[in-house]
């Protein structure tokens, strides 16, 4: 279970967001790139706090959110002491390492490392996943990855809902085309928006201006 949090986006009170999939969306990783793309977008809520491992995060982000400079300052004054000096310095140089983007994607090398420790080490057992920060984000945001066995048990689907992705010079903006609607057997339903209804209308209007056909026309 993957997705990404951007803590800056829920401050003042609002909910938290949860956000997937959209790091590895053609459209927003190319600037130049314009055009539609559709993501789900889905909450869920865990019925009790999971223990996630939090590797000591590099200071070369140049956008480290909250939560990365909090985990940093307990990592230099309280957690780095009790750790052996090599585990130390592996693990200040691969958080390096990640944090630059030219070497960010060392799958192999983190890949093995983290299922090591999810799997294998002696934490393994009382580890329900990881969090990192957000490479592509230069830090403004936390990644989170939970096993497959604590998802099933401790982690309920709330909702969710479909976006539209418009991209137009450089500009991204979302809108919100259909919400999820659970039904007492359980079977989830699609429900249109209201916005998802005006774009219509707005494309099928540039229909009929285009083909001047007033067999399109909307009331």
């Amino acid at each position: 279970f993957y997705a990404s949090v951007f803590p800056s986006a829920y401050k003042d009170g609002a909910y938290p967001r949860v956000i997937s999939a959209l790091a590895t969306t053609d459209i927003l990783r190319d600037y130049e790139k314009t055009g539609k793309a559709f993501t789900t977008q889905s909450a869920w809520k865990s019925n009790r706090d999971l223990n996630l491992i939090a590797f000591p995060f590099s200071k070369k982000y140049m956008k480290p959110c909250e939560e990365i400079l909090h985990q940093r300052k307990i990592w230099d004054d309280e957690y780095s002491k009790y750790w052996p000096k090599g585990y130390v310095e592996f693990s200040e140089f691969i958080s390096d390492l990640l944090a630059t983007p030219v070497f960010s994607c060392l799958y192999d090398i983190t890949a093995t490392t983290i299922d090591y420790f999810l799997n294998e080490s002696t934490l393994a057992e009382d580890t329900d996943g990881i969090m990192y920060p957000s490479v592509w984000g230069d830090g403004a945001g936390m990644n989170i990855c939970l096993k497959t066995d604590v998802v099933d048990k401790h982690v309920s689907f709330g909702a969710a809902s479909v976006q539209m992705v418009l991209k137009e010079c450089g500009q991204a903006t979302m809108f919100g085309i259909a919400d999820s609607v659970i039904y007492p057997n359980g079977e989830l339903k699609w429900k249109i928006t209201k916005v998802a209804f005006d774009l219509l209308k707005q494309e099928l209007s540039q229909v009929v201006v285009a083909g001047n056909d007033e067999r399109y026309t909307l009331n």
